[in-house]
């Protein structure tokens, strides 16, 4: 097992993000040991442990459950993507100065199985959520037969031998074998470590009723029978960027400083410099899980500084297109607000939904060298990836994302304001984060601008008091709304996130979700709904 210390991606956090610590692999005897040594580089904070394990040894994990109770540690089953190089890979450095790696947890996929319940235990908060797995069965012991060889010095007492001293001369292994028996009273061990962690002693006898060669996994009532989790929820609860941008911020929320988020292989600036974010690119990109070919959901990415020329490049995606309809996976830290409501009034025009969130892409597809620099432009080339839910919609921003029809935000989201009318660059500034407040003194913004801004929105079906809220904030700071507010002005439409609009599986049921494409032999994008734009 691996033990790494992970904070969310810096772009859609700062300063504030959410560090975890990630834990994966085989557990071995020697595992204890490097849990210590993460421990010891965490200091005094108190994250999270999300867990990714087949299982391994009992005893360590056992071990591991007492350490981490100790530090009042809280753990989800869950799994951790790297943005950068994977942490496994030689030659990978940690992206931060302080030997932190930046990335995001996801429950997807994610288990616990065998002896990995013993570590997992150990957390004062357990989440598994229903896309994550425990799973138990009987304990294996191995046991190692040995002839050793003695020598013994005695004496006779009244006629009797009394042992004087033995000493081993030689030992020699005459074979193994495993059996699933326990040795005497170590069930009673078994039942007084669960119950000592606050899960229900029953579980060992469901644990060794299952064989060894089978493994059983635990339904959702069987994890609230045996008080296996503690609450609702997954690895996102811990995780997610926003949930640091309220006023109570959890244990594991990290202010960080603009020196100490210098990746190491840069130069750390004396002071803080202004660099333009780049401006926004529009991507298409089919869901890269081979699992779901031959028909998978495709979309298009919206990410970067909204600037005048973006309504016509979202023109040349669109007409690559087709009429089809393919939601918008968005992340922008906003720009100019005439062109964020033009793109909003062509993405309403077309029907299409918007959700917050990021895309990361593989390659591209049908031909990589389509997507090389300077290759001829293709209209079938698109790219193979896959989204998640981190991303941010601020300032301007949330013009763009009022078009859609249905409108998304997921646990690791963000929505930013401030006041509009006033051109600021775009700057990778520290934002000072406030809570936004209808209370607060709305800021004097020119009749025409504020009335054209706000019959928008309500054009839109979005509450105007939105912009009153903006415009309390001055336009160097950013208020973070809560998932809350953002419903309570309409600017969300739904729960949801990413996975109602990309996930494999919206291609899977009847009917099929309008951007569901089917490829066929020598297209690379022939559609398999007849649901269109006329």
């Amino acid at each position: 097992m691996s033990f790494n210390i992970v904070r969310a991606d810096v772009q859609v956090c700062r300063p504030n993000c959410p560090e975890w610590i990630s834990a994966s692999g085989t557990i071995k005897p020697n595992t204890p040991s490097k849990l210590r040594k993460i421990l010891k580089q965490m200091g005094k904070r108190r994250l999270p442990i999300i867990l990714d394990s087949r299982g391994g040894a009992v005893n360590a994990a056992i071990e591991m459950g007492r350490i981490i109770r100790k530090r009042g540690l809280d753990v989800a089953i869950g799994k951790t993507m790297y943005f950068g190089c994977n942490p496994s890979e030689k030659g990978c450095k940690p992206d931060f100065a302080d030997g932190a790696y930046a990335g995001y947890a996801y429950p997807e996929g994610s288990i616990c199985m065998s002896a990995c319940p013993f570590f997992a235990a150990g957390g004062v908060k357990r989440l598994v959520g229903f896309q994550a797995q425990v799973g138990i069965h009987q304990i294996t012991t191995t046991v190692t037969n040995q002839r050793i060889m003695y020598e013994t010095r005695y004496r006779i007492v009244r006629g009797k031998k009394k042992i004087i001293d033995r000493k081993i001369l030689s030992r020699e292994a005459t074979g193994t074998y495993e059996t699933t028996e326990l040795r005497k009273g170590y069930r009673k061990t078994l039942n007084a470590y669960f119950s000592e962690m606050g899960v229900d002693s029953a579980i060992v006898d469901r644990m060794l009723a299952v064989s060894a060669s089978d493994i059983y996994v635990l339904r959702s009532d069987d994890l609230l029978k045996y008080r296996f989790t503690t609450q609702d929820g997954d690895s996102r609860v811990f995780t997610p960027g926003n949930i640091c941008a309220g006023d109570t911020k959890p244990a594991n929320c990290v202010q960080l400083a603009y020196a100490a988020i210098q990746k190491t292989k840069d130069a750390v600036p004396d002071k803080l410099q202004e660099v333009p974010y780049p401006s926004m690119n529009f991507e298409i990109v089919r869901s890269g899980n081979s699992l779901c070919e031959p028909v998978c959901p495709q979309w298009i990415v919206a990410s970067g500084y909204i600037t005048s020329d973006s309504p016509s490049q979202l023109r040349k995606v669109f007409d690559r297109i087709d009429g089809r309809r393919f939601p918008i996976v968005l992340d922008s830290s906003g720009g100019d607000v005439k062109a964020a409501m033009e793109l909003g009034i062509m993405i309403r025009q077309r029907s299409l939904d918007v959700v917050i969130g990021s895309t990361r892409i593989d390659r591209c597809l049908p031909d990589p060298k389509e997507c090389q620099e300077g290759a001829p432009e293709n209209r079938l080339a698109i790219h193979a990836g896959y989204a998640t839910s981190f991303g941010a919609c601020d300032a301007a921003c949330v013009y763009m994302m009022a078009g859609g029809v249905k409108r998304l935000m997921g646990y690791s989201g963000r929505i930013g304001v401030h006041e509009a009318g006033v051109t600021v660059p775009p700057m990778r500034a520290e934002y000072k984060k406030q809570k936004a407040s209808v209370d607060q003194q709305p800021r004097k913004l020119e009749p025409w601008f504020y009335n054209t801004y706000a019959e928008y929105l309500k054009d839109m079906g979005i509450k105007p008091v939105l912009l009153d809220w903006g415009q309390a904030v001055p336009a160097q700071e950013l208020s973070i709304l809560t998932t809350e507010q953002a419903a309570d002005v309409r600017l969300i439409t739904a729960q949801g996130s990413v996975d109602d609009l990309t996930a494999i599986k919206i291609c899977r049921t009847e009917p099929r979700a309008a951007n569901c494409v089917e490829r066929v032999a020598g297209d690379a994008i022939s559609t398999s709904s007849s649901e269109a734009v006329k």
